[in-house]
């Protein structure tokens, strides 16, 4: 729990100063790149923190390849090297995990999970665009395939759920036929 409240506070003051700069919008792009990457590649989040295993000069060097081509924001260096400094880098995975949590929050962007059987691009942005009428807000979707649905979608965000898929229509036609069938014997 303690970790959690420290990545937090890191979290809160890098926000704060990424507004102030201005650097919100470039640092949450790469910020969620990051992400992406430790959550692909294990080994790339465990490299990061391995202070034992790894000179800080060649943690940092890892750090901005992860973002290549593009140039690895001064900020987010520098968050790096100050929870480096302090003995947090443990914390740095959670730290950016909080403040994209906190930026979306500020700006009104609402997270959405897009599930389809095949990757469809046009899918996703449809979904995206109902949520946004719905809750009129802005959204930024995030997009998973999983065979298993055979087709449609499912939509995910905030705790509601709208299954739009060929397993989610077939399941909910056998749970009807059951419960058809178990009033009648």
């Amino acid at each position: 729990m303690q970790e959690g409240i420290i990545a937090d506070r890191y979290a809160r003051a890098f926000l704060a100063y990424t507004d102030a700069h201005g650097l919100s919008e470039a640092v949450t792009a790469q910020a969620s790149t990051l992400l992406s990457a430790m959550g692909r590649l294990p080994q790339f989040r465990q490299a990061l923190v391995a202070v034992l295993d790894l000179s800080l000069k060649e943690r940092l060097s890892l750090l901005r390849s992860s973002v290549a081509p593009q140039k690895l924001e001064g900020s987010i260096e520098r968050l790096f090297l100050l929870m480096e400094e302090h003995g947090r880098t443990a914390q740095f995975r959670m730290a950016l995990l909080d403040y994209l949590t906190m930026y979306r929050k500020e700006k009104g962007i609402r997270m959405v999970m897009v599930t389809t059987a095949t990757p469809d691009e046009g899918m996703s942005r449809k979904a995206a665009g109902l949520v946004e009428q719905v809750f009129g807000q802005s959204v930024e979707p995030v997009c998973k395939v999983d065979p298993d649905i055979v087709g449609g979608f499912i939509l995910d965000t905030w705790g509601y759920r709208l299954d739009a898929s060929v397993r989610g229509a077939l399941e909910r036609t056998e749970k009807q036929f059951r419960d058809n069938n178990k009033r009648k014997v």
